[in-house]
């Protein structure tokens, strides 16, 4: 088995390093099998492959589909996915344009706090990506309006405050079904992250055809693990794992924690930890 951290993000989505950027990281940590899984994106993943292959890194192509339950967010992760497939572009961009209308609504709704952002200050922060909150929030923090981005959040832009504007996302099945019909795995992401109603979305995801559980995340507690773990072997599932690593976006998430090993054989995952 080699080291791996199979959930990360570039600056194609929330993340703050490039795709090479990213992959000379994880070859200064040892890691051989790295998941690139940008928010409802692609677009990273080909640059990533062809620099991983210069440096005997392997790139699982992924994603980590934003989806929703009754107002509760949930993520899933799509493994193995045909990255290159025209109408899943096609979907993709569709979604990030609704966002970035979303993302403008948001911004001139700031504007009522006396906020006033330049649309170049916040293309520099989303980089290849959407513009999203992330960004947003870097952007009053570089302008002075905020002393760090929690702040943007927690006075603006969370949810509920002033300046919200709901986002557009798939319901879980959806989300689910859009990986199976581009060859993916679908895996429910850091289940411990879901703030309510968490049994009965993991039974969900069981009804709707889930291929497994990203278990190893620096979020999941150890009895939801024992937990999943033993759904897992109940129905077979796969089990996954990585850092959710972002870059300076998400301080705390260091790439390659936790530690973990793969063996990867075609459509099959197979991880262990040894953390």
């Amino acid at each position: 088995m080699l080291r791996c951290d199979l959930h990360t993000h570039t600056s194609y989505s929330d993340g703050t390093k490039s795709p090479q950027e990213l992959i000379k990281l994880a070859q200064e940590r040892g890691i051989k099998i790295l998941g690139i899984t940008d928010h409802d994106e692609i677009a990273g993943i080909e640059e990533a492959m062809e620099f991983a292959s210069k440096v005997g890194i392997k790139i699982i192509p992924g994603i980590e589909l934003s989806s929703i339950y009754h107002d509760i967010d949930v993520h899933i992760l799509g493994y193995m996915i045909d990255y290159k497939y025209q109408e899943l572009k096609d979907f993709l961009q569709y979604i990030k344009d609704i966002r970035e209308k979303r993302a403008y609504r948001i911004v001139e709704k700031l504007k009522e706090f006396n906020i006033h952002i330049p649309l170049d200050i916040l293309k520099k922060h989303a980089g290849y990506g959407a513009i999203g909150r992330p960004h947003i929030a870097r952007a009053m923090k570089e302008l002075g309006y905020i002393n760090d981005v929690s702040e943007a959040f927690d006075k603006y832009i969370g949810y509920d405050k002033p300046a919200y504007v709901p986002k557009f996302k798939l319901s879980i099945r959806e989300a689910i079904d859009l990986v199976h019909k581009y060859g993916g795995i679908a895996i429910l992401a850091h289940p411990d992250l879901i703030k309510d109603r968490k049994d009965e979305i993991i039974q969900k995801t069981l009804e709707w055809k889930i291929d497994g559980f990203e278990i190893w995340h620096p979020d999941n507690e150890p009895e939801t693990r024992e937990y999943l773990l033993k759904l897992a072997e109940n129905h077979h599932l796969v089990l996954t794992g990585g850092s959710d690593f972002h870059g300076e976006n998400k301080i705390g998430y260091e790439l390659g924690t936790p530690v973990l090993y793969c063996e990867i054989k075609d459509k099959e995952i197979k991880v262990e930890c040894h953390d």
